[in-house]
């Protein structure tokens, strides 16, 4: 079992480690933003390429709502640079959602330690 000294230590260096795990999670935020971004914009190109699109005979190929929905999807599904996006999202929002989980964590584990501090040393800890 830790000392009071060594619960102290521990205090004193954990709000530099929660601002570094404050400042990955701005980070990862703006990643996420920047690539939804460029999805936007990607689909925006599929979706116009769809509208544009016309057959053999110069008429547009898809004719209602639905057909160009189905051409969508499967544009996106077929697009190499829309599904690396896809999945870089992924794995940001996945390392976004740890990373909040451990600054949690670490704030959890901040105000557990100015209470054991305060009760084992008898003085309050702002």
């Amino acid at each position: 079992m830790k000392n009071v000294l060594e619960l102290a230590n521990e205090l004193e260096t954990l709000p530099e480690t929660i601002l570094a795990y404050q400042m990955d999670i701005i980070n990862l935020t703006e990643s996420i933003e920047k690539n939804s971004n460029e999805i936007e914009s990607l689909e925006i190109d599929i979706k116009t390429a769809v509208l544009n699109a016309t057959d053999e005979a110069g008429k547009k190929a898809y004719t209602n709502d639905e057909a160009r929905k189905m051409a969508f999807i499967g544009d996106c599904k077929e697009n190499e640079e829309h599904q690396s996006l896809v999945e870089a999202r992924s794995n940001l929002s996945r390392a976004l959602q740890i990373k909040r989980a451990h600054l949690e964590m670490l704030n959890s584990r901040q105000r557990n330690l100015r209470v054991l501090i305060e009760a084992f040393a008898g003085v309050e800890i702002a």
